[in-house]
């Protein structure tokens, strides 16, 4: 379960994802019903002014789907990881995933907890390179019913990880071990237009000799706040309103 990450900073994520620098500010680390960079294709209700020409759009989303019908955005607080198992039925997720509306989500790097001391300590995963990388994920577009805003949110898909020699090493004891799904740069097209049975062909472990793992204490938590769905000004000037 993978509830914290690290999004990639604007210069690399124009830089390795072939997208526009994001115009909008978002914290080093995200923790669900943060506002960050999330990367699908332009269409109807993933466009905002000034994309609509790019094939690939970078749009602000809360991290924690945001199902069409919720009545405001707490649910985020749940729906931040959806099980790969069960997302073509799961109410939350079934109506993104069967429209393909699936995304990339740009990060440097995302934290889990081992447990090997017997208290959770945090580790950080990343990739042996350096260089940032996407998670699959699937989104969805929520219409606040008290302003008539539009909100865009996602859910980082997962997999089960019992077999994998890095990922495996981290949550209770007893607990079923999960990975998030990291694409391949030469995979994110072939991702973002994949129809549902098409994509599943995409969610497999990554190799663990192209991961690495270190502990990683926690620094301060960011004021929520800060970070979480925009004010109805400011959803105005990143041009969210009526897309």
């Amino acid at each position: 379960m993978c509830t914290n990450y690290v999004p990639t900073p604007k210069d690399r994520l124009q830089d390795w994802f072939d997208v526009p620098r994001p115009e909008f500010d978002y914290p080093e680390e995200a923790y669900p019903l943060y506002r960050v960079p999330m990367i699908c294709r332009a269409g109807p209700g993933a466009t905002h002014e000034g994309m609509a020409e790019h094939r690939r759009v970078c749009l602000p989303a809360l991290f924690g789907l945001v199902p069409h019908w919720s009545k405001d955005t707490k649910i985020g607080r749940h729906t931040y990881n959806a099980r790969a198992e069960t997302v073509d039925v799961k109410p939350s997720y079934r109506t993104p995933w069967r429209a393909s509306r699936l995304c990339l989500v740009p990060m440097e790097a995302f934290f889990e907890s081992s447990y090997a001391g017997g208290k959770p300590e945090r580790w950080k995963i990343a990739l042996a390179s350096g260089a940032p990388f996407a998670s699959a994920g699937i989104w969805d577009r929520w219409i606040d019913p008290a302003t008539g805003l539009a909100v865009h949110s996602f859910s980082l898909l997962t997999i089960n990880a019992d077999a994998h020699p890095v990922l495996n090493r981290f949550q209770p004891a007893g607990d079923e071990k999960r990975s998030l799904v990291i694409v391949r740069p030469d995979d994110y097209d072939a991702w973002l237009d994949a129809p549902p049975d098409a994509a599943r062909e995409f969610l497999g472990l990554y190799p663990a000799s192209e991961l690495v793992a270190l502990a990683a204490p926690r620094p301060p938590r960011l004021p929520r706040a800060t970070h979480e769905a925009p004010s109805r000004a400011s959803q105005r000037e990143l041009g969210s309103e009526g897309t």
